[in-house]
This record gives C-alpha cells, structure tokens and sequence, in this order.
C-alpha cells in the first residue's frame, strides 16, 4: 500500500494511563520500557505512547513511508 502509516507516537502526561486506555479501546497490547510504552497494534502498524515531562503534553506523531521507501514525520499538537 503507498503512502502507508508505519509507526505513530502519542504524547501525554500519564503513559500508564493512555496505555490502558488505548489497550482496552482497541485491544492492543502494552510494553512497558524505559523511556515510553510500546503499542502493538495486532498488525504490521505499531507505536509508542511517551511523556516527554514538558510542553507539548498532548501530540500525535505519524510517521508514513513514502513510494521510495522514506520515511516522512507528520506531527500535530493537540490542545
């Protein structure tokens, strides 16, 4: 598939807390590590959730691999 998602990031200020949420929304499964918590989807498609400490809290990050195999960051912040 062109164009196709292939890692995301979700930026907040409990990852615990937006891990169960994502976990028990869409069933996925969390991996607790040092820096973030790690998203398996189910599918080829995986991403972390991360708490950076400092502003923004609340951001999306996609990242999407274009036709020549690059891989482009598409970051939104939420308020």
């Amino acid at each position: 598939m062109k164009n196709q998602i292939c890692h995301f990031e979700i930026g907040c200020r409990n990852t615990a807390a937006t891990a169960e949420f994502y976990a028990k929304m869409f069933d996925w499964k969390v991996e607790a590590q040092p820096q973030s918590t790690r998203l398996r989807t189910g599918g080829d498609i995986g991403g972390h959730v991360t708490s950076l400490g400092h502003e923004p809290h609340n951001y999306t990050i996609f990242y999407i691999a274009d036709p020549e195999g690059n891989t482009i960051g598409v970051y939104a912040e939420t308020k």
